[in-house]
């Protein structure tokens, strides 16, 4: 059984001898997956490390957040599918009050929730 490591997709901004990476000169410049153990070595060691997110932007890489989820990738959204035009007009709209803890311990409100009416 193979046991799954996180990893993240990473390029490494630092010139010359890369010993972590078997001696390979830097800098690597084509986004791969790294294990995290690994990116915490490399960033300890003072490499530059760049992660590349999902949406195409870039987070350089520390010792704070190099085991951490960057971007928005915490912000969950509340979806109700609606089938047909008469379904939507059924619906109301609710208040929401509720908030969505985002990286950098900022507070950010949810989008708004549309139910049934009763």
């Amino acid at each position: 059984m193979r046991i799954l490591k996180k990893q993240k997709k990473i390029t490494i901004a630092t010139p010359g001898k890369l010993r972590l990476k078997g001696g390979i000169r830097g800098p690597i410049e084509i986004p791969y997956m790294e294990d995290i153990s690994n990116i915490g070595r490399m960033v300890m060691a003072g490499y530059k490390v760049i992660e590349h997110l999902a949406d195409g932007t870039t987070v350089p890489l520390d010792v704070h957040n190099y085991n951490q989820e960057n971007g928005n990738n915490d912000m969950k959204v509340q979806l109700q599918i609606v089938k047909s035009p008469n379904e939507l007009r059924n619906t109301k709209k609710t208040e929401n009050t509720s908030v969505v803890k985002s990286g950098g311990n900022k507070i950010v409100p949810t989008i708004d929730v549309y139910t049934k009416k009763e």
